[in-house]
């Protein structure tokens, strides 16, 4: 079945065309070691600002199933709640802007590549054939994504699934559309299905060209973070599940519990195993044959220089 999310897209047609490099085995383990030093770094900023962050989605599952990354991935995810990502934001140039640089929603007066947020380790470079031609940040990176509130009503939720999941589809079909690349129209080209995908894509984003990628990031992030108060449900908008795929009781998030990852303590929701049950089936401890393990290609990769 052809996929509307670009990053199957792309890992489909991986195989067929020379234009992407799977990550090597050294190359992996130094993008580990790099992130396990970002991640001390973002650890150190936030206790100095008393705010909290947890790993979520495939981080947290390397943290409950092997202390540390799955084996084969090579990044790391966390999240935090919209009032401690509210402070940290505020405060990131003073603990971290030496270092690292932020891309977010309503940060710094500047465009954002994703409706989520992203830290970067300055002087490094890893790029996915979608950044070539993109105008942000192009480092080494932890993906941050934010707990949100969910309303009681069930009508309320699916509208408010639609409407996040849509506007996050259209912003990234924006970036195929004000950012091409020789290098994107080659890998799109292999297939007839594939490049019809990339011109819908850019199709997509030039019907929404009238208003700017910011102002619909500022708009998401706003429409997103609406709901006040502690509901019993929360949600990552962001996430890789979408709005209903991610949602779940705040019991099973809050209050944070205690795992160890490469060597550091770190904060996992409530019930991790409650949650990666729901996010990857009864079976997360099972480790899948190498068939189902999804690898990682990029388009280039420099490391920091004492690397």
């Amino acid at each position: 079945m052809f996929s509307f999310s670009a990053k199957e897209v792309m890992h489909q047609l991986s195989d067929r065309n020379g234009v992407l490099k799977k990550v090597t085995e050294e190359e992996r383990k130094k993008l580990q070691d790099v992130q396990v030093r970002m991640l001390k770094d973002i650890q150190s900023a936030c206790k100095e600002i008393e705010v909290e962050f947890a790993l979520c989605g495939g981080s947290c599952l390397g943290a409950i199933r092997h202390q540390g990354f799955i084996p084969w991935d090579d990044d790391i995810d966390i999240c935090f709640l919209r009032k401690d990502w509210d402070v940290f934001k505020q405060h990131f140039e003073a603990v971290l802007g030496g270092n690292y640089e932020l891309e977010s929603p309503h940060y710094g007066n500047k465009d954002s590549k994703y409706p989520w947020s992203t830290i970067y380790l300055k002087g490094t470079e890893m790029q996915n054939l979608l950044d070539v031609n993109l105008p942000f940040c192009k480092g080494i990176y932890i993906d941050v994504f934010i707990l949100e509130n969910v309303p009681e009503s069930r009508f309320v939720q699916y509208v408010d699934a639609v409407v996040t999941g849509g506007m996050k589809y259209i912003a990234n079909s924006m970036l195929f559309y004000k950012y091409p690349s020789a290098e994107l129209k080659s890998y799109f080209s292999v297939t007839i299905k594939s490049l019809l995908y990339m011109r819908f894509r850019q199709f997509l984003g030039f019907m929404f060209s009238f208003v700017s990628h910011k102002r619909l990031l500022e708009i998401f992030d706003r429409y997103a973070s609406r709901h006040v108060g502690e509901t019993k449900m929360v949600t990552i908008p962001t996430g890789t599940h979408l709005y209903m795929g991610e949602m779940l009781p705040r019991k099973m998030w809050i209050p944070f519990s205690k795992a160890m990852f490469c060597g550091l303590e770190v904060n996992v929701p409530a019930t991790p195993s409650e949650y990666l049950a729901m996010m990857y089936g009864q079976n997360f401890m099972k480790i899948p044959p190498e068939k189902d393990r999804i690898s990682h290609f990029i388009y280039s990769l420099k490391f920091p220089k004492e690397q």
